[in-house]
């Protein structure tokens, strides 16, 4: 089924929703996001779970992309950018709670780097459970990430 106008326009307002209200409320969202998400790809429906993790990772991203942006260093400031990207393709493969792991690492990490003084101990902790998650789930994502993680750390 191809997806209408309507059908996209409803499924970034429910993201919106999601952002907004700070946290993700999987049985006030999952059921619409499901129908939507279901609508709006054209293949076989995801599953709800995907559809969950696709819309918490849409909301996280936003508030770490507000972070990003607040960052002075362009080098910097780029590679985080980067590596959000490759986290939004990571969050709708894995489960709830490994979902919930890496979205805390990736967080944690954006939040270290933001800061005048990083503790780098901690980034390298967060970075080291974002590549574990890539290499179990994601094998095609495991060298840009790791390339990523370590330009950022780099500069620090």
């Amino acid at each position: 089924m191809n997806p209408t106008p309507d059908d996209k326009k409803r499924f970034k307002e429910l993201l919106q929703k999601i952002q907004v209200s700070g946290s993700f409320d999987s049985a006030r969202y999952s059921s619409e996001l499901s129908t939507l998400a279901g609508n709006i790809d054209s293949g076989s429906p995801p599953s709800t779970l995907n559809v969950i993790n696709a819309g918490a990772a849409e909301a996280a991203g936003t508030s770490s992309l507000a972070a990003i942006a607040q960052i002075k260093n362009d080098e910097l400031k780029n590679s985080l950018t980067q590596l959000a990207e490759y986290e939004s393709k990571l969050m709708p493969k894995l489960d709830k709670a490994l979902a919930s792991e890496v979205d805390d690492d990736f967080q944690r990490f954006v939040r270290e780097a933001a800061k005048e003084t990083p503790r780098k101990k901690w980034m390298e902790l967060s970075a080291a459970g974002l590549h574990e998650a890539a290499k179990s789930i994601a094998p095609e994502l495991v060298a840009p990430i790791a390339e990523t993680l370590k330009k950022v750390l780099d500069i620090v």
